[in-house]
């Protein structure tokens, strides 16, 4: 798989740079998407609501 990869990405190397970008910055929104729901639920944990 790596190799196919590897060949394919060195005859289209913009369609190899462009999927490797939309990759990265894909997992970058999910984890600052995770980081931002976390926060939002430990918001105000110490205090309770009675």
């Amino acid at each position: 798989m790596m190799k196919q990869f590897i060949r394919n990405f060195k005859k289209q190397k913009a369609v190899g740079l462009l999927n490797i970008s939309s990759l990265s910055l894909g997992i970058a929104v999910a984890v600052i998407v995770g980081w931002w729901a976390i926060n939002e639920w430990s918001f105000d944990s110490f205090s309770e609501w009675k």
